[in-house]
């Protein structure tokens, strides 16, 4: 509303004087009265445009001061230390996050924080008793944010996120056969990890340090990953450390063909684990729009995030199909961050619908795929 007036009041000083007179009626007036018109067009606009400001400048303090209490509630609640603190903060740093609590909702913010951290701290000369410090530290930090571990339905966002035991294969640069055929990751710190494979029965050569491999494997109910890495070093013929990478390439293994809609979704919180989402949503019906759609599932924003494994009672329209008390559970919750606001993907897997039910699902979908090819 004060935006508006202020491009109106902007319009008519942008017009002459002359016109201006004409168009009221005041052809001839004194100079004074002239002057004393423009005068006080001017202080009108530095009135609502001071007004304007002012009401910013509230806005950003009353969000800054939100992002901060909100910011110290999770630092109690995750009971980490002053001095961990104060490492997050400077983690953040990395980052230009809007609301600092985020990366207690976002594993995604955590490992690019992390990552570029831990680059910083290699580069910077420290002796390997610091190393090891600030290894224990940042892992103290990962642990009590709870990203230690990711369950198989989430997909991995860094080779930090690998379990120790997990079987992969290795492949150099530009090889389609895997000059390792049998390996698995048996360390995995914030600095490095190490794989381990039987020398005596792969055939290959010495890798050297900065040599460029790629890590294949499959995760149970998750997907295929291929995964470029450097070579840190190699101290014996059996194990190799590797340097972390964020760069994941994931091919979904995904039963259910899935395409983009925005349609009307309600649903409501049936089930948590978590008190403050039940003490607000619990029971309660909310309202969003539903982003892709599958014969298994679903997605959708919305402005504050579910934890997964919340199971909630979803309706929704499809074409002239209705659909009510749809039940599903939450798989994972990824952020997105706008220039001016932030929401949550939350990734649905319906759970007991019944088949007629998801046949429907399924021909609306091959109905929409069938439309986009036409217009391609």
């Amino acid at each position: 509303m004060i935006k508006t007036c202020i491009e109106i009041l902007i319009f008519t000083v942008s017009i002459s004087a002359q016109s201006l007179i004409e168009q009221i009626g005041w052809k001839g007036a004194d100079a004074g009265i002239i002057a004393g018109l423009i005068i006080t067009l001017f202080c009108g606009l530095g009135f609502l445009l001071g007004f304007y400001l002012k009401s910013q400048a509230k806005l950003k303090a009353d969000q800054k001061e939100l992002d901060s209490n909100l910011f110290n509630h999770y630092c109690e609640k995750t009971e980490i230390n002053d001095v961990e603190i104060a490492r997050l903060l400077e983690l953040l740093k990395n980052e230009m996050s809007i609301q600092p609590h985020i990366i207690f909702q976002s594993i995604t913010l955590f490992e690019r924080c992390i990552d570029t951290e831990v680059k910083r701290l290699s580069g910077s000369g420290l002796t390997q008793e610091q190393i090891d410090q600030e290894d224990s530290l940042l892992s103290s930090i990962r642990k009590k944010l709870g990203y230690s571990y990711l369950p198989l339905e989430h997909p991995l966002v860094s080779t930090r996120n690998l379990e120790i035991g997990l079987r992969l294969s290795v492949f150099g640069k530009d090889n389609q056969i895997p000059v390792i055929h049998k390996a698995r990751v048996v360390h995995n710190s914030e600095f490095f990890f190490r794989i381990q494979y039987d020398s005596d029965s792969e055939e290959f050569s010495r890798f050297e340090q900065g040599q460029s491999l790629k890590l294949g494997f499959s995760r149970q109910n998750d997907g295929v990953y291929g995964i470029p890495v450097t070579v840190l070093r190699m101290e014996d013929l059996s194990s190799v450390d590797l340097c972390h990478s964020l760069d994941l390439r994931r091919n979904q293994l995904r039963q259910y063909v899935r395409v983009d809609v925005s349609l009307p979704l309600r649903f409501r919180l049936v089930k948590t684990e978590n008190e403050e989402n039940e003490a607000l949503y619990l029971g309660k019906l909310l309202k969003t729009q539903m982003s892709d759609l599958s014969g298994g599932g679903l997605s959708f924003n919305y402005e504050k995030p579910m934890v997964p494994g919340d199971l909630i009672s979803m309706s929704f329209q499809l074409s002239d199909s209705a659909f009510a008390g749809i039940s599903g559970k939450v798989l994972r919750v990824s952020i997105k961050e706008g220039k001016t606001e932030t929401f949550y993907r939350h990734h649905i897997q319906f759970i007991n619908i019944e088949q007629r039910n998801r046949d429907k699902i399924i021909k609306y979908v091959f109905e929409k795929q069938r439309q986009a090819s036409q217009w391609r």
